[in-house]
């Protein structure tokens, strides 16, 4: 019995010795993938997966309006609010009530974030008036590359022209694509291209591009269709298209020339000069509440303005 363990010892050893090299190739290549997975989850991981509930919509925010070139991630974000407010509160607070400093103080804090909203509407107005000329795009070159979709968001990314806010998305978007480790990667980067576009027409672009790269389902069909869509979406959005610029003009510059005349009218008329006059307004309780109702109204104004102003082109 020990003689047969010794030989059968003796077999395996020299099988392993034998075959060493290619063992020890197979465990290194398993290793190696291992390790590119978990760099590529790790690289890959976006916002949902270092962020969630509120951090995680004001990081995708960003992201979408472009504004994580100022702020590396939320919490910087909401870190310069807070700031704004303690600002904004102290110096109200000195010239003011506590209610008065309070609201502007809030409505200081809150308005990076309606203004950086405000811009993505802008973006996705932008974005969404481009969409004929990428959903056209992409369409050709998804043919040319025997429909492999991916390959075809990449060549658009490069191809498309007059349309650099859409080029950027695809761009960003076959970066994206590329790190996609599973099946939650590749949703979470349609998922964030959707949120950028904001429009039907993205959504339904998004559900082609997941059944064609993670599905393998042919969808040049579902293009064709869309393009067509689009071709029609643009006909209708130039019929529709009515420019108010006298109505933005005097919203932008009526309210600010109104003031510089109410300044210059106390100084020839009230016989205030110039520093009797700005004392009154910022430091007294009711010409500071005056102007803090004057400075919101006027920014809330604006902020209408751009929410309103551009309608999307869509499906």
């Amino acid at each position: 019995m020990k003689t047969e363990f010794f030989l059968y010892g003796v077999l395996m050893s020299g099988a392993f010795a034998f075959g060493y090299d290619s063992i020890e190739g197979i465990i290194r290549t398993a290793r190696c993938k291992f390790v590119i997975r978990r760099n590529l989850r790790r690289d890959g991981k976006t916002e949902s997966e270092e962020y969630d509930g509120a951090l995680y919509h004001i990081d995708r925010l960003l992201k979408a309006s472009g504004w994580s070139r100022f702020f590396q991630d939320p919490k910087t974000f909401i870190a310069v609010c807070i700031l704004i407010f303690l600002g904004v509160f102290s110096a109200a607070a000195m010239a003011s009530d506590f209610s008065t400093a309070m609201t502007f103080g809030v409505f200081s804090a809150v308005f990076p974030y309606i203004l950086c909203y405000a811009v993505l509407q802008q973006k996705r107005s932008l974005r969404s008036k481009e969409g004929d000329v990428l959903i056209h795009e992409l369409y050709n070159n998804y043919k040319i590359c025997s429909y492999n979709m991916g390959e075809a968001i990449a060549v658009t990314a490069v191809t498309l022209e007059n349309a650099p806010l859409s080029r950027s998305l695809m761009t960003d978007l076959s970066k994206q694509l590329q790190l996609s480790a599973d099946e939650e990667d590749f949703s979470r980067c349609l998922d964030a291209f959707r949120y950028a576009v904001g429009t039907t027409w993205g959504n339904v672009l998004s559900a082609n591009i997941y059944f064609a790269m993670y599905r393998g389902i042919k969808v040049d069909e579902g293009l064709g269709d869309l393009s067509r869509a689009m071709t029609k979406s643009r006909e209708v959005d130039e019929y529709k298209k009515r420019e108010n610029g006298e109505a933005a003009m005097m919203l932008k510059y009526l309210v600010p020339v109104c003031y510089l005349f109410t300044v210059i009218g106390a100084y020839r008329f009230f016989d205030f000069t110039l520093d009797e006059f700005f004392r009154s307004q910022f430091f007294t309780p009711a010409g500071f509440r005056l102007f803090a109702v004057i400075a919101m109204i006027y920014s809330a104004g604006l902020l209408a303005e751009k929410f309103f102003k551009g309608e999307k082109m869509d499906i």
